[in-house]
């Protein structure tokens, strides 16, 4: 799959899968397919993104914007759950 399209597919999933939580958010859903993204290696993510893959709390949490604080929860799910086949 093209990286368009893998980008297509997981803003795609990030968003059946935000749903499921009752959230409808757009940045959220960028946010997920971001870190789907970076863990797949078809992009770097930034520094919130990469202590999500990484599994490190406290860089998520030193990190993190206001946005990026509600949801971390569902975005270290995501990160271990959710995939773009």
């Amino acid at each position: 799959m093209d990286r368009s399209k893998h980008h297509e597919k997981c803003l795609q999933v990030a968003e059946e899968f935000l749903k499921r939580w009752e959230v409808e958010d757009a940045t959220a859903t960028r946010m997920v397919a971001s870190i789907m993204m970076h863990r797949d290696g078809v992009w770097q993510g930034g520094g919130f993104v990469e202590a999500v893959c990484d599994n490190d709390l406290y860089a998520a949490i030193t990190r993190a914007d206001n946005t990026s604080l509600k949801y971390l929860k569902l975005y270290v799910i995501a990160s271990k759950n959710c995939y773009a086949r």
